[in-house]
């Protein structure tokens, strides 16, 4: 799988939108390696609805549900159902529990009892049409994890969670959150106790569990931990890994600011299919074929240097995704933008971030010809569209407002928190307040506007009395809808190697500008660095 999908499950609105806000989970599970089994009882704190007919609608794994109670009353209506569309495709179902209205102090205490027998769940990538696993128990691999619903939840949904996990003894356990807790059972498991504070976000707490050795460092902010849990025989991997996340990590402190949680845990998964990297609030999973047990060479600065590039994006969605909530169509173009000013930042040239964009463009038009070019920020627009089209956006923003003002937006904007998912809105006001203008058109032509631009040009030149020629450059915006504003670089040539390069801004379907050249121009190319979402010809 393509790391760059990592945030995209289960991540569609519910069908049965919770008028009811979660407050807290406690999960309480117990893994089974040896037998594919988990068992879970999980207590979910939930807002007292005001009126009849509120229903609750929670994602869980395909799997049994043996009681469902409220406030210690056993529900007798509740539904346990497959609904079209994304859920089909990751082999989760919803519950749907109706919740009683009336007097009463404090929230609702649900308690779901579930189990799964065969504890696999796949999903399909949409980019090569092959399975990988989002979850599993199984003993051959070494290693145990789930991505998804393994506990009853819903986006965004559930401020504070208690995890309990208990496995047999030998075997270490890593979620999210901080370790309380790790306790003996009569029974020959461990109980691991971990606290989140800040709530699953886009994706559920993920968990691994295996026969782990741990590799630690600290951050280059002083306070935070770096952990890197792997299979004993991927130790060099490991030792890898920490230098280059301590230096990514540096880098990002002054890209977004303060990091968000009190530790960071990369876990390597052992997938029975196919390959994932995934970011969850204070971990990420990396699989061992490709992502983890691969040699990562920083001196590659390139778009192909996959290891190096996932371990970015990953580390990436700490901020932008849990620190906050980013939509994912936002979250994932910005991202695929920080990857790219990762490797510039570590070969300290920033000719990388011109060659990482040409080649972004060249994905993104490649792309145009299978699927169609509509808006970033509406539905249906095909995944990888997102990610590519997002970074070339903001690759324009930053020339427009420069490196210094983008970062102190970018901080302004993870300086939000994560009380609440963000939007578009609050991405536009961040950069606003640290450009003193408004950039609404700008956000409303990249992200909730189909196409891009579709440009021709003219070239007509006269000599001057006094010396040098003048270059009147025309410009026409041919594509069917409003024209653009943008700054566009053109080079200009003339005989004998002359040439240079200018910006023009243009703001009209068609516009005029005059450009007086030492040399008789003979030719002009739009977008030298061929970096911008945008098709022209002279």
């Amino acid at each position: 799988m393509n790391h760059r999908l990592s945030l995209l499950l289960l991540t569609a609105p519910p069908s049965f939108a919770a008028a009811q806000e979660i407050l807290r989970h406690e999960i309480h599970v117990r893994l089974d390696p040896e037998a594919g089994r988990l068992e879970g009882d999980c207590t979910i704190l939930v807002s007292r609805p005001s009126e009849e007919g509120a229903r609750l609608s929670l994602d869980l794994l395909d799997g049994e549900v043996h009681a469902v109670e409220v406030d210690g009353r056993a529900v007798e209506g509740y539904g346990y159902v497959g609904l079209p569309g994304i859920r089909e495709r990751y082999d989760a179902r919803s519950l749907i529990v109706p919740l009683p209205a009336g007097p009463g102090e404090g929230p609702l205490r649900l308690r779901v009892v579930y189990s799964d027998d065969d504890f696999y769940a796949t999903a399909t990538n949409p980019e090569d049409g092959l399975p990988f696993s989002l979850a599993q128990l199984d003993p051959e691999l070494g290693s145990f994890s789930s991505h998804v619903a393994w506990y009853p939840w819903s986006t965004h949904q559930g401020r504070i969670a208690d995890i309990h996990i208990t496995a047999p003894a030998g075997l270490q356990v890593i979620t999210s959150g901080d370790l309380v807790a790790r306790s003996s059972e009569g029974d020959g498991c461990t109980t691991w106790h971990y606290r989140s504070e800040h709530g699953s976000g886009l994706l559920a707490y993920p968990f691994a569990c295996g026969r782990y050795d741990l590799l630690a460092g600290m951050a280059p902010d002083g306070r935070t931990r770096i952990e890197i849990h792997h299979l004993p025989e991927d130790a060099a991997f490991a030792r890898q890994k920490l230098g280059i996340l301590q230096e990514i990590f540096g880098f990002y402190l002054e890209t977004f600011g303060p990091y968000p949680f009190s530790k960071l845990a990369v876990v390597e998964t052992n997938l029975r299919e196919g390959n994932i990297g995934l970011a969850a609030q204070s971990v990420i999973m990396l699989s061992r074929k490709v992502w983890f047990a691969r040699e990562l060479d920083p001196t590659d600065l390139s778009l192909a240097n996959s290891p190096l590039a996932v371990l970015a994006d990953e580390l990436a969605h700490q901020w932008n995704a849990y620190a906050v909530s980013s939509p994912n169509w936002l979250a994932e173009g910005i991202s695929r933008y920080t990857d790219s000013l990762v490797m510039a930042h570590l070969g300290g040239d920033e000719g990388v971030l011109v060659e990482h964009m040409r080649q972004t463009r060249a994905g993104y038009l490649h792309l145009l010809e299978e699927h169609p070019d509509r808006a970033l920020a509406r539905p249906g627009i095909f995944p990888a569209l997102y990610f590519v089209k997002g970074a070339l956006a903001l690759d324009l923003l930053r020339e427009r407002l420069g490196a210094q003002a983008f970062e102190e937006g970018m901080r302004a904007y993870f300086a939000l928190g994560h009380e609440r998912p963000a939007r578009l809105e609050d991405f536009e006001a961040a950069f606003e307040g640290v450009a003193r203008a408004e950039l609404g058109w700008f956000f409303e032509q990249w992200w909730l506007r189909p196409g891009h631009p579709v440009i021709e040009a003219e070239l007509e030149v006269r000599p001057l009395e006094e010396g040098g020629y003048e270059t009147t450059l025309r410009i026409v915006q041919t594509q069917g809808s409003r024209p653009y504003r943008l700054i566009l670089p053109v080079e200009l040539s003339g005989e004998g190697g002359a040439s240079e390069r200018v910006r023009v801004e243009i703001t009209e379907r068609e516009t005029e500008h005059v450009i007086r050249l030492p040399f008789e121009a003979r030719g002009a190319i739009l977008d030298p660095d061929s970096r911008m979402p945008l098709e022209w010809k002279l």
